[in-house]
């Protein structure tokens, strides 16, 4: 678990929590500062003194200006062993290597999990996963073991999916072009799920022609942060997957992200650029970094404000609920729980809750469903609030029926008994 320290505006540190005050207090003194990334605080005495062996970081920088590419290229000639952590937005990605070759990788962004992947490469089906994952009490165990058990992926492709994991992260490090960047010198052996072994100089190469690509990519698509419109006309000559990101594009009437698509159709941020790249020099699609408004199409201003209600009072309760949660356990597996809803087809909103971005604090992106409602086509006799409330509803009760799982009887009973309270405002 990270140790934070605390920083007002008048310049006094605050130690936050009984860790990370023992570990400023053995480093009680006068400190040097030293000029950073304004995302990094560096600090160091004038006497520099012989330390102690054990796991530290030994590098830290910004990522502009050392790029990673010829880091890694370093650590690779001189075969190191540690682990190589960058950080950019709220994303951090980690490099396990082992005497210069790539051992494991781990990601925090929602679109590099095994889960993802395995849907990803067609292997195993999300409502399964989903399925699985609420059918075990056990809220930490590893999806490729509970995947294994119940027979539903070999070893072999659960291997070749965890290896495709590695590679795509390592491939999404080695094209950020900001952020920051740590060298921790771990030993890196013994904790991981399975035995990957990729050299690192050739994967370096590989990494290199994707950032060429990439480079070329750029000029037309400058990120994941741009909405993609998709034009009015026939899209014969599309393969099946350029068929389902258009479509999505599609429905998505010109408001969702790049990143929105990637998570939906379960791309890889390359293989989502390139697709869209092709898609906007063929003339498919239009590319705007300009956020657009958010429009509800024949609904009228007061249904606009109705659907804003309806969202807010069914995010009140999600956050609740995510709360309880985690006051008694991470809720990291909760969360999971959750997104593995958001996109089963074991449910009729798969077209209004696939890919919606899910927050930490377990709300939903209000925008982006916002927008995702104004493209979808109601059922017969449903206006867009009952629609809306319907789709909430029933994550509502997958919400509750999944913190059953986990919380003592009288917590359960008390975080229900919250809920109708914050429920019966929609009435109100």
């Amino acid at each position: 678990m990270p140790e934070y320290v605390k920083i007002d505006r008048s310049g006094k540190v605050f130690p936050v929590g009984r860790t990370a005050e023992a570990y400023l207090g053995g480093r009680a003194g006068e400190w040097r500062i030293v000029p950073a990334h304004p995302d990094l605080l560096v600090l160091r005495q004038d006497d520099v003194r012989p330390v102690e062996a054990g796991v530290r970081a030994v590098l830290a920088g910004d990522i502009q200006g050392l790029p990673l590419g010829e880091m890694l290229a370093y650590l690779a000639q001189s075969r190191w062993t540690g682990v190589i952590t960058v950080a950019t937005g709220q994303v951090e990605k980690s490099i396990f290597l082992r005497q210069g070759a790539i051992r494991w990788a781990s990601s925090t962004a929602p679109n590099d999990r095994l889960g993802v992947v395995l849907g990803r490469l067609g292997l195993v089906d999300p409502g399964a996963i989903d399925r699985v994952m609420r059918s075990q009490p056990d809220a930490g165990a590893r999806l490729g073991g509970l995947l294994l058990a119940n027979k539903m992926v070999s070893a072999a492709d659960l291997y070749q999916a965890l290896k495709h994991q590695v590679q795509e992260i390592f491939f999404s490090v080695l094209v950020l072009e900001e952020g920051l960047y740590f060298l921790f010198n771990d030993p890196v052996e013994g904790r991981f799920a399975a035995k990957i072994n990729l050299e690192l100089t050739g994967m370096l190469m590989e990494g290199m022609r994707r950032f060429d690509e990439m480079s070329h990519f750029r000029d037309v698509v400058p990120g994941m942060h741009v909405y993609v419109r998709a034009r009015e006309r026939s899209a014969e000559a599309l393969n099946e997957e350029e068929q389902a990101l258009f479509d999505a594009a599609t429905t998505g009437r010109g408001r969702l992200t790049l990143a929105d698509l990637a998570a939906e159709q379960h791309l890889s941020e390359f293989d989502a650029t390139k697709m869209v790249y092709g898609l906007a020099k063929a003339g498919y699609v239009d590319i705007s970094e300009e956020k657009p408004e958010v429009d509800l199409g024949a609904a009228t201003l007061q249904v606009g404000a109705q659907l804003t209600d309806v969202l807010r009072v069914f995010n009140t309760i999600f956050r609740e609920v995510c709360e309880e949660v985690g006051a008694i356990a991470p809720t990291a597996g909760f969360r999971l729980g959750v997104e593995s809803f958001l996109s089963s087809n074991q449910h009729e909103f798969t077209h209004l809750l696939s890919g919606i971005q899910l927050h930490e604090d377990g709300t939903l992106d209000e925008p982006t469903l916002l927008a995702r409602l104004a493209g979808v086509e109601l059922p017969a006799g449903k206006d867009p609030s009952s629609f809306l409330s319907d789709a909430l509803n029933e994550l509502m009760f997958f919400e509750l029926f999944q913190a059953g799982e986990l919380l003592p009887a009288d917590r359960d009973e008390d975080l229900s008994r919250r809920v109708r309270v914050i429920y019966e405002m929609l009435d109100s």
